[in-house]
């Protein structure tokens, strides 16, 4: 089925009609991920005013998910480019989540969906359309004569431990800081560790500490 984007509301044009009926109205949004390298999860509440807010009787709430996408797509010409959830599946989430807060209180307009909502259904539409039939496991192919076949190992135990001290500097740094500094030494995600040795993550880590050091004294 097709449909043209420019039928359904923003997000953006739902919040102005909100404020515009509420001017006192607030729209409070909750981090509530756990692995924010993974994924994002939000709740957004809508107050219609501060006395609402302060006794915490919201006029509607909403929630979202979303899971980071850590490769590159590939769209039909079969160039990669990068997905919304490549880069910023916190801020997508984040404004997922009060799309559908506003939604709850009435601000659905059209009685559509909005728009991002509608561009994440045509997303994974043609995500599918490139999918092949048959995804083949490396795990149960038999090897040919030439071959290699490379199987996805468990990670190490320093490396588990190495991701969950890079998790709490990214909590810190905040998403665009952290992969900043990640790129300046030389990698573009905390998984291209993951064969690393020992050596390497504590040098990554010292880097990424120092970074993280220097940040705090420019606040």
């Amino acid at each position: 089925m097709k449909f043209n984007l420019e039928d359904y509301e923003t997000v953006k044009s739902r919040k102005l009609r909100f404020y515009k009926d509420y001017p006192d109205g607030r729209i409070v949004v909750q981090n509530l991920s756990t692995e924010p390298l993974e994924y994002a999860l939000f709740m957004a509440s809508i107050f219609k005013n501060v006395k609402d807010q302060k006794e915490n009787c919201p006029f509607s709430t909403g929630t979202a998910l979303e899971i980071r996408d850590k490769e590159l797509s590939v769209a039909r010409s079969g160039a990669s480019y990068e997905s919304v959830n490549f880069l910023s599946w916190t801020e997508n989430c984040e404004e997922s989540a009060v799309g559908r807060a506003l939604d709850n209180a009435g601000y659905s307009g059209n009685k559509k969906p909005s728009r991002e909502e509608m561009q994440k259904a045509k997303d994974f539409v043609d995500r599918q359309k490139k999918k092949p039939a048959e995804e083949t496991h490396p795990e149960k192919q038999l090897a040919e004569p030439g071959k290699t076949i490379i199987v996805d190992k468990k990670p190490s135990p320093e490396y588990v431990i190495f991701r969950k001290q890079m998790v709490n500097i990214y909590t810190s740094l905040g998403e665009k800081h952290f992969f900043l500094r990640l790129g300046k030494l030389g990698y573009e995600h905390v998984e291209d560790l993951k064969t690393a040795s020992t050596e390497d993550m504590d040098k990554v880590l010292k880097g990424m500490l120092e970074g993280e050091q220097n940040e705090t004294n420019d606040r």
